[in-house]
């Protein structure tokens, strides 16, 4: 398949921003991430063979996870870390590790830039598309672990604006480096990942790049919906769905049996501190431009059974482009959503507080309409939200089924 002359010239652009050690060998992209059970696995995509990886100073080979295809030009590489490695490197290049205890994590999602027919965002001016920005102040607070909730693939048709001009398109190597991995690298660098499957990543969208590069599973073919699993990491347990797949405003007959399998595995596991990541928050509040309040996830609600006895301690999740904290009437425990990661903002709702959804009511929260990230001290049960130029501009606390944050930027929902 010949590549267009504005996509040769993206690609181009994303190699010229990488750093020189990268250009200088094959190395187009770096990172460790956290896999099934709490394993941490390194990730590498280059062009031509996979590279030696060192470990604790010793070279070991790593694994050629997928071929180049067709729009895909290059090799995706994996190499498990043992425990207690201390030392890992691609071509010189440190790869962070994980603490034997988590202190901070730092949260965000949604990050892509949104090219959709007519629905198309300035993807070439950093105010309008910020991602680049929010990923080098996460990397500059240095978190312990990074955690991505979801849709990191967004230039899905050619652009007609002049705000994205040169953008690449379509489930392909030069947008993953656009929309991801070229903007992301100085918090690849950082700190360990954990990735959450979004909607845009599934098998109609993005799932070709998603299975390539970032599932925890064996690479193939994309698959509808992957079964959940939890990771263990420096003394915490997440529980991760993937929620692709799940639909928002109706149960899914066909979809409700796969994803009750999920929570029965979750009630199965024993009893420890556990954060359920899911891209599609299991009770979230949206809006639409007639300022229409919209509750989701209905699909997984009607799987999850009784949520006041789900043994988490909070759900973390993406999908709605607002920040969202969410305490509920029967003090189930608190969600608590971080879509702001660069793409176009979601319509705020009409209100939210004593809205109904699954079951219950919202008894408090906050809502906040602007681009952000958030980072988690866990040994407090608080986090810090902070806008596109790392100011701090939330200050939350959670536990006991209750979320509240103080700021005069918080909206009580009238």
């Amino acid at each position: 398949m010949r590549l267009r002359a504005a996509t040769l010239v993206a690609v181009l652009a994303a190699v010229l921003t990488l750093p020189a050690s990268a250009r200088n060998g094959s190395l187009l992209a770096a990172w460790t991430q956290v896999g099934r059970g709490g394993t941490l696995l390194a990730r590498a995509i280059v062009r031509g063979p996979c590279p030696g990886i060192a470990i604790d100073g010793r070279t070991l080979p790593m694994h050629l996870r997928a071929a180049p295809g067709p729009a895909f030009a290059v090799s995706s590489c994996e190499a498990a870390i043992p425990s207690g490695a201390h030392r890992v490197s691609l071509q010189a290049r440190a790869l962070p590790l994980p603490p034997t205890h988590l202190r901070t994590i730092a949260v965000l999602g949604d990050t892509g830039c949104r090219i959709e027919i007519i629905f198309i965002q300035a993807c070439n001016d950093p105010a309008k598309w910020p991602f680049p920005t929010l990923a080098r102040s996460i990397a500059a607070a240095h978190p312990d672990l990074v955690i991505h909730v979801g849709d990191y693939y967004y230039r899905e048709t050619a652009c007609i604006a002049p705000g994205c001009a040169g953008s690449p398109h379509g489930d392909n190597w030069p947008v993953w480096a656009a929309d991801f991995f070229v903007p992301a690298a100085p918090m690849l660098a950082a700190s360990p990942m954990l990735f959450v499957r979004g909607n845009h990543e599934d098998c109609a969208r993005g799932g070709l790049g998603w299975d390539r590069f970032l599932s925890v599973y064996s690479y193939g073919s994309c698959a509808a919906h992957e079964p959940a699993y939890p990771a263990h990491v420096g003394g915490l347990r997440f529980f991760v769905i993937d929620s692709s797949s799940a639909i928002d405003p109706r149960p899914s007959a066909r979809l409700v049996p796969a994803f009750r399998g999920d929570f029965a595995r979750l009630r199965a596991l024993p009893r420890a501190p556990t954060w359920l990541l899911t891209h599609r928050p299991l009770w979230g509040i949206a809006g639409t431009p007639m300022g229409v309040t919209l509750p989701i996830n209905r699909t997984l609600e009607a799987a999850e059974g009784n949520p006041r006895t789900l043994p988490i301690a909070l759900a973390l999740s993406g999908h709605i482009h607002l920040f969202e904290a969410l305490t509920f009437a029967d003090r189930r425990p608190p969600q608590i959503i971080v879509g702001t990661g660069g793409d176009t903002l979601s319509d705020l709702p009409g209100h939210f507080i004593g809205e109904r959804i699954d079951g219950t009511q919202v008894a408090g929260g906050s809502i906040r309409h602007a681009f952000g990230f958030a980072i988690f001290h866990v040994d407090r049960h608080a986090f810090d939200v902070y806008d596109r130029t790392g100011a701090k501009v939330l200050a939350c606390r959670y536990g006991a089924g209750a979320v509240r944050c103080s700021s005069e930027l918080s909206r009580n929902g009238s």
